[in-house]
């Protein structure tokens, strides 16, 4: 999709160059700015719009993934995420096996379980399924953040939601470690 950049106050140009890809986005942008917004550029380089910013965030080159994940990491921290989006439009509830990386499926866990049918957490620590990614069986149950041991036909199988594991991957990314990897500072 296009932004939104008629209603927003705040425009991040992160790996993006309007100035030199896409001259239409660059005249909205600068709209943005002329009407009193900020615009944030995130590039190694003081170039194109990063000249004329109103925040410039130098990152090392080829840095920018830890960026992105120190940034989840605060975000995750603070609770600055959709709940509900994450939960039913994402596959952020599903259960990912710790020993094979994959995603848990029905045919995991019952001799007539469907391959296809992936398995999501609820609150009682039990695996449920769905029958395709974004369906939501008692909806109200399915937790975002969790792990458990969950039954399988074969023994017991240790899982994590995605979103869980991908939380920890974030905590990975505190701060310091963050500037130390991109050298953007934390102040």
């Amino acid at each position: 999709g296009v932004p939104d950049l008629e209603r927003t106050s705040c425009v991040l140009l992160w790996g993006h160059n309007p100035n030199a890809s896409w001259p239409a986005q660059a005249q909205r942008v600068a709209a943005v700015k002329a009407r009193g917004g900020k615009v944030v550029v995130i590039d190694p380089r003081r170039a194109g719009p990063a000249i004329k910013a109103d925040e410039w965030v130098r990152v090392r080159p080829g840095t920018d993934g830890a960026l992105a994940l120190g940034f989840a990491n605060i975000a995750i921290s603070e609770g600055w995420y959709d709940e509900a989006f994450l939960k039913y439009e994402t596959n952020a509830p599903f259960l990912v096996r710790s020993d094979t990386n994959m995603l848990l499926t029905e045919a995991d866990v019952r001799a007539d379980g469907d391959a296809d049918r992936f398995m999501l957490l609820n609150s009682s620590g039990d695996a449920v399924s769905v029958e395709s990614e974004g369906a939501t069986p008692g909806a109200q149950t399915i937790v975002l953040r969790g792990s458990s041991t969950i039954h399988g036909l074969h023994g017991d199988i240790a899982c994590a939601t995605v979103f869980e594991r991908y939380a920890q991957r974030c905590a990975e990314y505190p701060a310091s470690r963050v500037e130390t990897i991109t050298g953007v500072g934390s102040d």
